[in-house]
């Protein structure tokens, strides 16, 4: 993920980078300094940005509602797979 997606996903969500930051366990600063590329996005920052905003690569490159579901889907499991990976550090957002 690069600076320019991680603003434009995070602006297609309607989030603020204050309310992304909380909603990913990260400071807005943090959030900022990606967007602006001043600071490494990690895969696992990766992976928390998409399952908050649920923007998979192919939903964001392909706007086919069915395969933004099938995205949707993978990338829930994916996050479900990666839990004793990431431990602590990532607790999705309720519902």
């Amino acid at each position: 993920m690069h600076a320019d997606e991680l603003k434009a996903i995070r602006k297609a969500a309607g989030l603020s980078q204050a309310a992304l930051g909380e909603a990913i366990g990260m400071a807005r600063e943090a959030v900022g300094a990606m967007e602006r590329g001043t600071a490494p996005i990690e895969t696992r920052t990766e992976l928390a940005v998409r399952y908050v905003t649920m923007r998979p690569p192919a939903a964001a490159a392909n706007d086919d509602a069915e395969a933004a579901g099938a995205g949707d889907r993978a990338l829930a499991s994916l996050a479900e797979a990666l839990r004793p990976l990431l431990g602590e550090w990532f607790a999705p957002r309720s519902s």
